[in-house]
């Protein structure tokens, strides 16, 4: 008997839940086509929606097998089930990613006096996040992020500033703005996948015999960034502190 054949005698339910289990998985690259084309809230919500499908479907094809009346269709639920696996994981993981942090968007390794972005207000749009400095968004960060403090270094600030553009350029960091005279230098993030957009800022400073780097990393869009920001800070410190290393 044909493939075809096989799929006109399956049930019309398993029919009809394939189709939907194939439209979900469709769904998720034209999701982040959408997000990347800039319309990201109707993208993330297509993105969710296509996973929330997949998951519902895993539950119905797992009903469905455990039926003796569809014993004998079960390899056809199977297969359709695979469909859903990539859109319901991809749904599963952001939710996990997503509680696991704080849902803050705004990252600083100095929390006492946190770097002020110079340029970034005419590289963001008008429906981008607001990089004023939030208190309650401080306090989450000293929270669940303690170990993010300034780098401090016995070297002089202009070689400490060289090596922290070199770090950030080498980080994929694409520069926008540097002033050594101020010791600022911002660069924006780009997400592969989504392509969302952060702003970074580093300061570099003269603090009596030390020189001082103060990060920060801010979210275009979004109200959580699921520690992207954090991990950037993380990798960029680490970064550094090898290039300033003996």
């Amino acid at each position: 008997m044909s493939y075809a054949m096989n799929n006109t005698s399956l049930h019309p339910l398993i029919r009809v839940c394939g189709y939907a289990a194939a439209l979900s998985l469709i769904l998720i690259p034209v999701a982040v086509f959408v997000v990347r084309s800039g319309q990201w809230r109707e993208g993330l919500m297509l993105y969710g929606a296509a996973g929330a499908v997949a998951l519902f479907l895993l539950g119905v094809f797992a009903v469905l097998a455990l039926l003796p009346t569809f014993q004998e269709q079960r390899a056809a639920i199977a297969r359709r089930a695979l469909w859903c696996v990539i859109p319901a994981f991809l749904l599963i993981s952001s939710f996990i990613g997503g509680i696991r942090v704080p849902p803050i968007h705004d990252i600083s390794n100095n929390l006492e006096n946190v770097p002020q972005f110079v340029n970034a207000a005419k590289q963001r749009g008008a429906d981008s996040n607001s990089i004023a400095v939030n208190p309650d968004a401080l306090e989450m960060q000293a929270n669940h992020y303690p170990n993010l403090s300034p780098i401090r270094s016995s070297a002089p600030s202009a070689e400490v500033f060289a090596i922290v553009l070199k770090s950030m350029q080498d980080s994929g960091l694409e520069v926008y703005y540097q002033n050594p005279a101020q010791g600022v230098i911002e660069a924006v993030a780009t997400t592969p996948l989504m392509q969302f957009k952060d702003d970074v800022i580093a300061r570099v400073r003269s603090d009596g015999d030390e020189t001082w780097v103060d990060l920060r990393s801010v979210s275009r869009v979004g109200r959580s960034d699921f520690g992207a920001n954090y991990k950037r800070l993380e990798m960029l410190t680490e970064r550094i502190n090898t290039a300033l290393s003996p």
